[in-house]
């Protein structure tokens, strides 16, 4: 069987293709969770990806034991409290890198 992961925001259709040879995917295609939503939304999951937007903190993943991780894809994470996951047990990683070039590049110009 495999595990059950949210992505919370719709991603590119061969990404989530290539997620869905490995896991159970679903995928949010309407508006933004709010917090009652997404925690509903995660209960059942072992993994999330989230945009920038979703609000993780102890009310999203306080009591969700099934929950190991959540991905943000985004350089950044402010909209993450991490002392929420350390708490939760639940690893949490960012994105950064893939658009330092094209920051770089348009700061320049």
């Amino acid at each position: 069987m495999k595990q059950k992961i949210l992505i919370t925001r719709p991603l590119f259709p061969d990404v989530v293709d290539r997620l869905r040879e490995y896991f159970d995917v679903t995928v949010n295609e309407g508006p933004r969770y709010n917090s009652e939503q997404l925690r509903e939304a995660l209960r059942d999951k072992a993994g999330a990806i989230v945009a920038g937007g979703e609000k993780i903190n102890d009310g999203v993943v306080a009591g969700l034991p099934g929950l190991k991780a959540i991905c943000v894809s985004a350089a950044g994470y402010n909209n993450v409290d991490v002392a929420s996951l350390t708490r939760a047990g639940i690893i949490g990683t960012n994105s950064p890198g893939p658009a330092d070039e094209t920051v770089a590049d348009f700061t320049w110009g």
